[in-house]
């Protein structure tokens, strides 16, 4: 399956030697033709789910994709697999996925989503255009700030460190790495 997928990209311009020299070359070294990121091997997809699930759940829709590229780089994890992670938190999930972050980060910190103020006081005033009344809130738009963070970061953390265990766990060793073991 590995050779169809190498065969995929190879078609739509993506081989080697046309990458080489180009811009994501320059960007990335050689590490961009490592062969953990782009082929399916158990080691790879189980850092690219750990690390990819962190980076989905961010708060920081946009830069999702650049971001997760260049931490799977670093970790030598699956290109393909992490970019598919990137649209868990799409704008369809979104709605539903940072409001239920945000209440959990209100329950670790101790407190109730209402006392403060919520994503309603926050959306109602950028609705109606009262941004100097924001600013004259920075301290509770912060507070909001890094509790939506840390329940992404929690969420994505422990939905990262399931998947990897899972694929570590349910995908069988190749025939070379039990042959170094024994």
């Amino acid at each position: 399956m590995s050779f169809k997928v190498f065969r995929w990209f190879h078609r739509r311009g993506f081989s080697r030697h046309k990458l080489k020299g180009g811009r994501l070359h320059s960007w990335l070294g050689d590490h961009l033709f490592s062969k953990d990121l782009w082929q399916l091997k158990r080691e790879p997809v189980a850092r690219a789910w750990l690390f990819g699930c962190l980076i989905a759940s961010s708060p920081l829709m946009g830069v999702h994709i650049v971001l997760s590229t260049f931490v799977a780089v670093a970790v030598r994890a699956n290109l393909p697999m992490t970019f598919c992670l990137q649209w868990i938190t799409n704008p369809f999930t979104a709605p539903v996925y940072y409001p239920a972050a945000f209440i959990l980060g209100c329950r670790i910190l101790g407190f109730k989503p209402e006392s403060m103020g919520g994503w309603k006081h926050i959306l109602h005033k950028i609705v109606e255009f009262r941004f100097h009344e924001l600013a004259l809130d920075a301290s509770m738009v912060l507070k909001i700030i890094l509790t939506l963070f840390l329940g992404c970061f929690v969420v994505g953390l422990v939905a990262g460190l399931v998947g990897y265990a899972v694929i570590l766990l349910a995908w069988p060793r190749d025939k070379m790495t039990k042959k170094a073991l024994v």
